[in-house]
């Protein structure tokens, strides 16, 4: 499948002129909001955007693993996720999202 991506000049370009700030603006806040997540999710919260969705981490156990026929052994590690909320997934998904 052969996906479209947003990038960031593009993301602060589409928020500035939704909102009438100017870019500088916008981009000081998507990098505010980028770091009180990360902070957020490293002191061991959630952050919930309610009909958006929450960020939030999950734990990966160890496991093995191969390369080349080599068993090697992958570590425990916490990495973080993206839930969609039900607002989101129904703009995605339309009525389907909706029933399901």
């Amino acid at each position: 499948m052969n996906r479209k991506a947003i990038g960031g000049d593009e993301l602060v370009k589409r928020i500035a002129d939704k909102t009438g700030l100017l870019q500088k603006d916008v981009r000081a806040v998507l990098r505010a909001f980028e770091q009180v997540v990360k902070d957020a999710l490293t002191d061991g919260y959630e952050v919930r955007l309610v009909g958006f969705g929450t960020f939030r981490t999950r734990r990966r156990a160890a496991r093995k693993g191969q390369i080349g026929g080599r068993a090697y052994e992958i570590p425990e590690t916490v990495v973080p996720v993206f839930a969609p909320g039900k607002g989101l997934k129904e703009a995605v998904g339309g009525e389907t999202a909706k029933q399901g």
